[in-house]
Parts: structure tokens; C-alpha cells; sequence
């Protein structure tokens, strides 16, 4: 991307340019490889470049900085087109794994993102980044810890949890069963759901050996295995009752992943639960659960 950026804009990579943002000054190259980024711009650089489109928001989402120069030209010197790129953001990964059992490791749980736009193969910048073309065995990979607001093991072990991670959202809850197992605590319940069981049943391995322990329940949903799609909501919905008797029990339940439309399903699933199971008010039920630290979501 960075070299197409380069051919699109006619600049040269050993340019020097000055970063706005720290006054410090950097070749070209190294500031659209690690400082910039060129997946996406600003509004205003969409104007500038571009001038008036009939959707913008669709032009934001088709074009990279690349082939939006490319198809309408480059108004900017070097300087100047440096400054207008938005900055390279961090990518949020939960840490799947548990420090006590790995103290020396991180585990992530990465899958590539590709698509397709405007006849162009395009990549997730960070995905592709740690999948394809990061050095192994060097500290090439600048890292940071966000803390969480809350999203952890709980403090008393005999805690009960309903752990909702389809996809790479169940990363975080294989660090919590890692710290689970070492706590001895076996009141677990994983919903886990991917397209297919073959492809992407992640971490396949480690949830059936917990399950043979006694550690973990464990029920699945893979979309694509059967004409009809079901979805971890689904699991949820057919499984109720249980859950309500877990709920009433004091379980914390929590959600990983997509925010936009599976954790609104899980929540309108729970809803139902609620409503299909008991005597509580539905609305108010979880609202208590929330209060109460026992509704906790990572979604993104």
C-alpha cells in the first residue's frame, strides 16, 4: 500500500517530511509505513481531492488514499499531503491467555480480513500486518496495555459465568478459562459460534479437554454447517431455561465481539429469556444485572 501511495502521489520515499503532530522529522516512506494511514482519510480530504461527490460516505468506504489520488488526482505537495493524513490508530486485541498460566507470553486471537472494492483485493492494514509480513523473533511490533473497565475473571472463584464469544471475540474468555482452571472453578458455560466446524472452530482442542475435565459447558454454533444459519443467540434462545437457572444463580454473563448486530442479538436473546423463563420484568431484570457488574460486554 505504501508503494502505491508513492506511485499514485508522483512523490519520492526518501522525501523528508515533518510530522505535525510530534514536530519530529521522518523520510516519506517511513511515515506512511508506521505513522500514517493510508486505509483511510478525512472528509475534508475526500473534498480536496475528490471535490463534491454524490455519496461520500461510499467513496470513504471504497477508496483507499492510493487509488482516491490515482482516479482524481494529487492538489498536494509532499507536505502538505502528509498533513492532511489522518494519524495510523492503534488496533484493540484482547489477550487470550492468562498471565499466570503463560507469564512470559501474549496470545491473540488474529483473523485476516480481506475484501473487495471498486475491482480492488484490499487487506485489513494491522490483520495482514501480524498474519503476513511482521519479522518473527524480532520486537518489530510497537504494543501497549489498555486497561479493561471491569471485563475480568470474577474475584470469588464458585462465581458462575456464561461466556457469549462468537468468532475472535472468544479470545478474552480462553484467558478466563486458563485463569478459571487454575483456580479449580468449573461453573463455565462457553457459546461459541464461526461459519464452519471444520475451518473455524477455534481453539477446539482446549474447550473439549476442559469439557472432559468438567470445567467448561460448552455449546456451539456454526452457520454455515446446515441450509439454516444459527447463530450463538439461537444456542442461547434453545437452551433458556438453563440459562435462566444459572442467571438466578448469581452468573455473570458476559459478551465478546461484533457489536453491531450479534451483541443487539445476544441482548435481545437474553431479553427473551428473561421473559420466557421467569417472572422478572425483562427491562428491568438486566438493568439489575448491570448495575449488579453481572451483564459485561467487550464489543467493538
Amino acid at each position: 500500500m505504501v508503494e502505491k501511495t508513492l506511485s499514485a502521489t508522483n512523490f519520492s520515499a526518501d522525501q523528508q517530511i515533518v510530522d505535525k503532530r510530534t514536530g519530529k522529522t521522518f523520510s516519506l516512506n517511513e511515515f506512511l509505513s508506521r505513522k500514517a494511514s493510508i486505509s483511510q482519510f478525512s472528509r475534508k480530504f475526500l473534498l480536496e481531492v475528490a471535490g463534491e461527490l454524490a455519496d461520500p460516505k461510499q467513496a470513504s468506504e471504497d477508496f483507499e488514499v492510493w487509488d482516491l489520488i490515482k482516479t482524481y488526482g494529487n492538489p498536494y505537495d509532499v507536505q502538505t499531503f502528509c498533513d492532511r493524513l489522518m494519524p495510523l490508530l492503534p488496533r484493540l486485541y484482547s489477550i487470550a491467555s492468562s498471565p499466570k498460566m503463560f507469564p512470559d507470553e501474549i496470545h491473540l486471537v488474529v483473523a485476516e480480513f480481506e475484501y473487495e472494492t471498486l475491482g480492488e483485493a484490499r487487506s485489513g492494514i494491522c490483520t495482514r500486518y501480524l498474519c503476513e509480513i511482521a519479522p518473527l523473533n524480532e520486537p518489530a511490533i510497537p504494543i501497549y496495555v489498555h486497561p479493561h473497565k471491569g471485563f475480568t475473571t470474577p474475584k470469588e472463584p464458585s462465581t458462575p459465568i456464561i461466556l457469549v464469544g462468537p468468532g475472535t471475540g472468544v479470545a478474552p474468555f480462553r484467558g478466563f478459562m486458563q485463569e478459571r482452571y487454575l483456580q479449580n472453578a468449573k461453573n463455565n458455560w462457553l457459546f461459541f459460534g464461526e461459519w464452519t466446524h471444520t475451518k473455524e472452530f477455534f481453539y477446539q482442542k482446549e474447550w473439549e479437554n476442559y469439557v472432559q475435565q468438567g470445567f467448561l459447558k460448552l455449546d456451539t454454533a456454526f452457520s454455515r454447517d446446515q441450509p439454516e444459519k444459527v447463530y450463538v443467540q439461537n444456542r442461547l434462545i434453545e437452551k433458556g431455561a438453563e440459562v435462566m437457572t444459572w442467571l438466578e444463580n448469581g452468573a455473570i454473563f458476559y459478551v465478546c465481539g461484533d457489536a453491531k448486530h450479534m451483541a443487539r442479538d445476544v441482548d435481545d436473546a437474553l431479553h427473551q429469556i428473561i421473559q420466557d423463563h421467569s417472572t422478572h420484568h425483562p427491562g428491568e431484570y438486566v438493568k439489575a444485572m448491570k448495575s449488579a457488574g453481572r451483564y459485561l460486554k467487550d464489543v467493538y
